[in-house]
């Protein structure tokens, strides 16, 4: 029995991880819409093992963690197991946990041939993948079943989350974290991912694609995100950033990773602590103009500044919009317009909210609704 597994090793970070319970999801999928479908693990089964033995694999605590995520997310977890039949067939079958009032109980709820299972992953996942497997990530699926079989129909497994944190009483996602490792030939005192955000070769393959689903996650689970770097044989130190927006690129506050590097797990557990409960997404989660996350301190700002902003929580990016008279800038939203609307017009399509479905638009595109 063996979990399927394609992210790069890193004894150092691997270490870090686990002394510090930082749990990992090997697949979050999405439908095209880029909304959250299934939190999912594959297992890879051997000749006279069971499905019954995944609590072998995975401890307790795994499982609830993972579960949990699923739960936040109001999505289903599951555990694909692959194994052959008895006519050296490709054979899935499909596990899903359940939280009862007396733990937590798995459930084997279908059984799948090859066809079959590409007809249900279809179902789940409607993104298309930017970024093939390379190098080391594409040897380490020669000996998947699940990825050869994907393969095979032109389909990929998909994103993942490298690390989350749970709240001391488990019952809350209190962090996520995103991974990432340097090879020898850049040093970690260098290596900073928002260099190589954008990809002006093949747009397609721009980090964007990466980071908007760990946004639209932060979002979702109203919780930091937090970027850890880590070299190829190097195992005393890391870099760490709190990861802001990825507004025109990838953005922190305060330091960016290669010039906040740390040693031990104590210097992560006081970073994390102080970042932590300074920046923490407010009950409403998202900038009620755009869909950046509002922390505290912004929502503070925007309190304290109650009348200016109209009893409204805006980001930061947002309140920068404000002019001196205090009133929001806004912009039509048909299209890529993006003209300025005077105040008139402003007050038109407040009046006429039904009509113009909450949204603002200029005097020309206004006329596109009547």
């Amino acid at each position: 029995m063996k979990k399927r597994d394609t992210e790069r090793k890193h004894a150092f970070a691997d270490e870090l991880f686990e002394k510090c319970n930082i749990y990992d999801l090997q697949g979050l999928l999405l439908n095209k819409d880029y909304e959250f479908t299934t939190a999912i693990e594959g297992v890879y089964l051997e000749e006279n093992e069971n499905w019954r033995e995944l609590n072998q694999l995975f401890s307790s605590d795994e499982i609830n963690a993972k579960l949990l995520m699923a739960e936040k997310l109001n999505i289903p977890f599951y555990i694909i197991c692959h194994s052959f039949d008895t006519n050296k067939s490709h054979k899935f079958e499909i596990i899903k946990y359940y939280r009862t009032d007396k733990g937590i109980y798995p459930n084997l709820i279908e059984t799948f041939d090859e066809l079959k299972f590409i007809s249900w992953w279809k179902e789940l996942k409607g993104t298309i993948q930017t970024k093939g497997f390379r190098n080391e990530a594409k040897e380490r699926t020669i000996n998947s079943y699940i990825d050869i079989v994907l393969a095979k129909y032109g389909l990929m497994w998909g994103g993942n989350v490298d690390g989350f944190m749970l709240s001391e009483d488990k019952s809350n996602i209190r962090a996520i974290i995103e991974k990432r490792i340097c090879n020898e030939n850049t040093k970690i005192e260098d290596y900073n991912p928002a260099k190589y955000f954008y990809n002006a070769k093949d747009p397609l393959r721009n980090d964007y694609f990466t980071w908007k689903p760990l946004i639209k996650l932060v979002i979702a689970l109203k919780s930091p995100l937090y970027l850890m770097t880590f070299q190829n044989n190097v195992n005393d130190k890391f870099g760490i950033s709190h990861v802001k927006n990825i507004i025109n690129g990838l953005n922190f506050y305060g330091r960016t990773p290669n010039s906040n590097l740390k040693r031990n797990i104590n210097d992560f557990s006081l970073y994390y602590t102080n970042s932590f409960y300074q920046k923490i997404p407010n009950s409403s989660g998202n900038c009620e103009k755009c869909t950046n996350i509002v922390y505290y301190n912004d929502a503070d700002e925007c309190i304290k500044r109650k009348s200016e902003f109209q009893g409204k929580i805006y980001c930061e990016n947002c309140r920068s919009n404000f002019k001196k008279s205090s009133q929001l800038r806004i912009t039509c939203e048909y299209g890529n317009c993006n003209r300025v609307i005077s105040d008139r017009v402003k007050k038109y399509c407040e009046d006429n909210k039904v009509l113009f479905n909450n949204k603002y638009y200029c005097y020309d595109h206004q006329r596109n609704f009547k």
